[in-house]
């Protein structure tokens, strides 16, 4: 998490300095854009070639898909209104990102490339770079953090709209899913989308099964918003990807985030992201001890 923060506050400072150079920022915005395609690209490669979550697919794996349906639908919704009532004022490149990512997927599942790309480090180094130049276009944008300055107090909302959001879906859900019980629900819901430390805490405290069934709902929410941003933000406000996204709207999401909502809810997008970070494992812990 604070890799990530360091290099894209790094990519802010230099594109605060550049932000009158104008020829060389503008490239920066085709960089931002083919980094997410291969962003995706690689997650698709993780997806297919994790066999903890194609071998479960047919049974836990639905569980875990209405659970991430409820979190991301409660979390949009409840961001929706949140929108507009205190931010408001008065789909070619999502077809793209859904190819590279069935791509990934399908590269990971019939073994096609290399073992070299099937390593998580180039993940983690796409993602490095694509937050540098993301900062650059943050930082060089002089209208970035007006937003901030007009909504104040307000951005406690953001991060609120989504535990509140996230809880509400997640418990309507429960109802409909067999042997899933309420506590169990809002607990996967708790990971926000931060499905390594969620699961971890999660199997520890409840066992396996519902460990797996955090991780899979939690990386669905991800790939959810990495996906389908640009229709959420279409027809649910500008507030709603950030709130889909969760935990990850501080980082892995954060790219495609910004593209399709704007560089002036980047600051709010971090801000959010990494409060929900750090609630992940005290939610967890409370509501499954209680």
């Amino acid at each position: 998490m604070f890799t990530v923060i360091l290099i894209m506050a790094t990519g802010m400072f230099i594109g605060f300095l550049f932000r009158n150079k104008e020829k060389l920022i503008k490239p920066i915005d085709y960089i931002i854009t083919w980094s997410i395609f291969l962003l995706l690209f690689f997650l698709g490669i993780s997806v297919g070639t994790n066999d903890t979550i194609i071998n479960n697919l047919d049974t836990i794996g639905i569980k875990a898909f209405f659970l991430t349906i409820g979190a991301v639908l409660g979390s949009i919704i409840v961001a929706y209104f949140t929108y507009i009532f205190f931010f408001k004022k008065k789909m070619k490149n999502s077809i793209v990102i859904v190819i590279f990512f069935i791509c990934g997927i399908l590269c990971g599942l019939f073994s096609i490339l290399p073992k070299f790309f099937l390593s998580t480090d180039i993940n983690s180094y796409v993602l490095y770079i694509l937050m540098f130049f993301v900062g650059i276009s943050v930082g060089a944008d002089k209208s970035a953090l007006k937003i901030i300055k007009k909504a104040k107090l307000k951005i406690l909302l953001v991060p609120l709209s989504v535990v509140i959001g996230t809880f509400i879906g997640v418990g309507i859900f429960s109802i409909f899913i067999p042997n899933m019980n309420l506590r169990d629900s809002l607990a996967v819901g708790s990971g926000f989308g931060y499905y390594s430390l969620s699961s971890i805490f999660i199997s520890q405290i409840s066992g396996k099964t519902l460990g797996v069934i955090a991780l899979l709902s939690n990386i669905l929410r991800e790939i959810i918003t990495l996906l389908f941003t640009p229709i959420i933000v279409k027809y649910f406000g500008k507030i709603a990807p950030i709130a889909s996204g969760g935990a990850t709207s501080m980082d892995t999401t954060l790219p495609i985030i910004i593209k399709f909502v704007g560089k002036e809810y980047a600051i709010i997008s971090i801000f959010s992201g990494t409060i929900l970070t750090i609630l992940v494992p005290f939610l967890v812990t409370f509501i499954l001890k209680i």
